[in-house]
């Protein structure tokens, strides 16, 4: 329990330094580009995972990767998806980034991912999976969209595992805010390409092995004030194909989010929630989980 307390009071000194940090430079040193992305995109979630408006910033995502609702804070964490290079052991990390802003829409990114794993026990800590990315923020007629494509080096144990050198994504997400209503509902679709080793020397079977993933994600969200809002997402239309010879994309396991959002400031946002598949519901394959988007200067 100790452990416990001093893990919560440093994420809460991590978001008190941020949002004093974040509040001086919105007011000391605004972007220079033209133009003011806030006009056009007014959810909480996209405009911090869009990063600060500055020129340059600094993003820091993140997260605990929690058990099951009987043992939050247990070593394991479920696989629910049944990937293979999922890290199975309870984590809190997440990533970070470097941001270069061409304009108040486009902007790019370069850093890293870090983890503690097992952080209530044997903790380990690591710092891997570096990536690029590039992203654009705009909207189209009544959508607020967000646009993004990057390249991930696979560097975790979990990735080496099973020879992951690198995980090339893109993604698209649009969300629609219906007028005089708290009412936001949209979708994302992602795209992602797996490649492993020549010949990967490993336990698990290319079946198992993902090579390609293709996703398309409803989401819903209900603001009640500047603050708070629910949000849920539906991971109904998940399609993997694996390395096997003859594999097809099948459709993968049907899963739900739901969560409450936090916006703290407009630069940082923070969102509780869990994840279950659909047809079971049990609570031993429920997983819990809570992030933060923090954007610096």
């Amino acid at each position: 329990m100790r452990t416990i307390v001093k893990s919560s009071k440093l994420l809460m000194l991590i978001l008190a330094a941020a949002m004093t940090v974040q509040t001086h430079a919105q007011e000391e040193a605004k972007s220079k580009k033209d133009g003011d992305i806030d006009s056009e995109i007014t959810n909480a979630r996209l405009r911090a995972q869009s990063g600060s408006k500055s020129d340059y910033s600094l993003s820091l995502s993140l997260g605990y990767n929690g058990g099951t609702l009987d043992d939050i804070f247990g070593e394991e964490r479920p696989d629910i998806y049944g990937d293979p290079e999922t890290e199975t052991k309870t984590s809190f990390g997440g990533s970070f980034a470097g941001r270069y802003r061409f304009n108040k829409n486009d902007s790019m990114t370069v850093g890293a991912g870090f983890s503690v794993l097992n952080p209530w026990g044997h903790s380990e800590g690591n710092v891997d999976n570096p990536y690029i990315g590039y992203s654009r923020i705009y909207k189209i007629g009544d959508f607020q969209t967000s646009t993004s494509a990057d390249i991930t080096f696979g560097t975790a144990e979990s990735y080496k595992a099973v020879d992951l050198k690198q995980v090339v994504s893109a993604s698209h997400n649009m969300m629609k805010r219906f007028e005089g209503t708290n009412l936001t509902v949209g979708a994302s679709v992602s795209l992602s390409a797996y490649f492993y080793g020549s010949e990967p020397e490993v336990a698990v079977s290319k079946e198992a092995m993902t090579e390609l993933a293709v996703g398309f994600y409803p989401q819903l969200e209900y603001v009640f004030n500047d603050t708070f809002s629910f949000r849920t997402v539906f991971g109904y239309f998940n399609y993997q194909k694996s390395r096997g010879e003859d594999s097809k994309l099948l459709r993968a396991y049907e899963y739900q989010s739901v969560g409450v959002g936090i916006s703290v400031t407009r630069d940082i946002y923070v969102y509780p929630n869990i994840q279950f598949l659909a047809d079971d519901l049990d609570a031993d394959k429920t997983n819990f989980a809570i992030s933060a988007d923090i954007n610096i200067l």
